[in-house]
């Protein structure tokens, strides 16, 4: 073995003694922890390109490798975003004993919107029964200890720069239209979802003191009520000829004992067009997936032809961008 490849093997035993047995001793000299998010790539969306997920600003948790308590003061939640590069607010030093990082999306400076720490650590959402569409959050969230989505290095000084991989915690349902033999101007101002069950499968905000909350570990959602409907209001799309997606819905992924019972209902100009899922089969939003909805529109009706279920497109045609 050559005197240069000794040294380094050398230098990693001091430094794994010395952390071993110096691992909560301040004086060891920190590095700035630098993050870069990114979305998971089984869940792509348009935040996945650069100019787009630029504009989101995250919230940072910074723990031990258990994520049972915080690596140090203060880091319970540190803004991210992007200015020239990625900045951490306040700075992050990165000591010798390694750390876990938990994220979200969007960032809160609400200090009692995020409870908890690690593992038990939840996010106050706000999912009203009645919304504007692109009013509409998509809550992201990210549990890593490793630099890497699918590396092998630990973070802690000698690894302190970070790729973080968020992920969708909300279901996605979408609606494509396809104009058919409507011969009205098909403007579309409202879509609405119903679940006829006895007890509601949809879920929005607790009435009062809300308790919607999202783990930041696993993205489960807790809390809320049951709403008999979610209301997208404000979508003001013309339906053309073209089969485009020109409204959406985030929701709390849910499962239906009879989708039958499940319905869409669209404001049309001015008209309301009803229609229900035909089966009696166990219907699932699960969270970071999309449901493509494909609706033939007549001059007195829509139906129902077609459902994709698919991870969340970076294009969904000209008239919605979903963001």
């Amino acid at each position: 073995m050559k005197l240069g490849q000794l040294f380094i093997v050398a230098s990693v035993l001091v430094l794994a003694i010395s952390c071993t047995k110096n691992e909560t001793d301040p004086g060891y000299l920190p590095v700035p922890l630098s993050i870069v998010p990114m979305m998971n790539k089984d869940e792509t969306t348009i935040t996945h390109l650069d100019n787009y997920i630029e504009l989101y600003q995250f919230g940072i948790q910074v723990t031990n490798p258990s994520g049972t308590e915080l690596y140090t003061l203060n880091l319970k939640s540190v803004k991210l975003f992007k200015s020239d590069t990625w900045v951490l607010s306040p700075p992050v030093p990165i000591y010798c004993p390694k750390a876990k990082i938990y994220g979200y999306s969007p960032y809160s400076a609400i200090e009692s919107d995020l409870t908890g720490i690690g593992e038990r650590a939840q996010l106050l959402l706000d999912i009203p029964k009645s919304q504007v569409m692109r009013e509409q959050i998509d809550y992201l969230y990210a549990s890593q200890d490793k630099t890497l989505p699918q590396g092998t290095n630990d973070i802690f000084y000698w690894y302190p720069n970070v790729t973080l991989a968020f992920n969708h915690a909300l279901a996605l349902v979408s609606i494509k239209i396809n104009k058919g033999n409507y011969n009205g101007a098909g403007v579309l101002t409202q879509l609405e979802i119903k679940d006829n069950s006895a007890l509601s499968n949809l879920t929005a905000n607790t009435s009062g003191n809300n308790n919607l909350k999202m783990n930041l570990a696993n993205g489960a959602v807790t809390g809320g009520e049951a709403a008999t409907f979610i209301a997208i209001t404000g979508i003001g799309n013309t339906i053309t000829e073209s089969a485009q997606i020109y409204c959406y819905a985030y929701v709390v992924p849910a499962t239906f004992d009879n989708m039958s019972n499940v319905q869409f209902i669209l404001t049309i100009d001015n008209q309301l067009f009803t229609t229900s899922l035909q089966t009696t089969e166990i219907l699932t939003w699960a969270k970071g997936k999309q449901y493509i909805y494909e609706i033939e529109l007549s001059t007195t009706s829509f139906t129902i032809i077609g459902v994709t279920i698919s991870d969340w497109a970076t294009k969904h045609g000209d008239h919605v961008i979903i963001k």
